[in-house]
């Protein structure tokens, strides 16, 4: 007698693991924010002047810097 069986993949801890994270995190969205913890961020993507020095519209660093009101940090990308 042979009994013929196919391929059980059973799988491992890792890929539980991973499961039960993403399950929680997704239960977890239909709670409302706390919205003490949010702060924006901003990116900045600006280009220098030929010599690679000063910003080409230096007033768009400080719209940044005004949004964020001095108080967080914004990141400035040259491009």
């Amino acid at each position: 007698m042979f009994a013929i069986s196919g391929v059980k993949a059973w799988g491992d801890g890792i890929s539980g693991l991973t499961m039960s994270a993403a399950q929680s995190a997704l239960l977890q969205l239909d709670e409302e924010p706390h919205t003490k913890n949010w702060r924006p961020q901003l990116l900045v993507f600006c280009k220098l002047d030929s010599q690679l020095k000063l910003p080409l519209h230096p007033r768009l660093l400080s719209l940044a810097q005004q949004l964020k009101a001095g108080t967080y940090t914004y990141r400035v990308t040259v491009t």
